[in-house]
Order: C-alpha cells, then structure tokens, then sequence
C-alpha cells in the first residue's frame, strides 16, 4: 500500500511539473503561431532545450508535442509516442519500457480525474 501512495505522491508532483511547463509551452507555442514567418523549428528548439520533460494533450486525449526529455526520460519509442498517438498508447508504451508498473487504463482513469 506504501509503494502505491509514495508512487501516485510522485506521480502528482511530477504531473504537477509537467501540466506546468505544459502550460508555459503552450504559451510559447501559441505566441510563436500568431507571429508571422516563425516555423515549427523555432517550437522544436524551445522545447528541445528544456531541462524537464513536457508532453501535451488535446481534449480529445491525443498528443499534440513532447519533447526529447521527455522521451529519453520513460525511454519511450518514437514510433510510438508521436503527434497524434493516445494518451492510452503513451502509457502503455510506458508500461512495455518498465517505466510504470500500474495498469494503464487505472492510471489513464486517475490521470483524467486531477486534470
């Protein structure tokens, strides 16, 4: 019972750094969409350098980006995790590389209830 409580405490204070860059890259995303001539490079770079990972959702529960931090940190596969995979997918690709340990739907269902 410990093990659960001291991985969900985890969980929410990552979740918590998370939906906060979150937020500031969605910030950044957004600022730099409504200037004229600034590509996607730009996005990929401010991401990219970032020392936390980030990954964002839509409404539909599809990834919208993430970066290599974030990646690299759950040794997740870029065939898998990309622009358009479920959050299902993402978890479950968490659970194959060893990275989470509880079932997947629980965690997606626990996910939904804090956001």
């Amino acid at each position: 019972m410990i093990d659960i409580v001291e991985q969900n405490w985890r969980g929410f204070a990552v979740g918590g750094c998370i939906v906060g860059l979150a937020v500031i890259a969605l910030y950044v995303w957004r600022s730099l969409k409504n200037r004229r001539g600034t590509s996607n490079a730009m996005l990929s770079m401010v991401l990219n350098n970032m020392t936390q990972g980030v990954v964002m959702f839509d409404s539909d529960e599809r990834l919208v980006v993430c970066n290599e931090r974030y990646l690299d940190m759950y040794r997740l596969s870029r065939d898998v995790v990309k622009p358009g995979a479920t959050l299902v997918d993402v978890i479950k690709n968490r659970k194959v590389t060893g990275s989470l340990n509880i079932d997947p739907e629980k965690y997606r269902t626990n996910i939904i209830a804090l956001v």
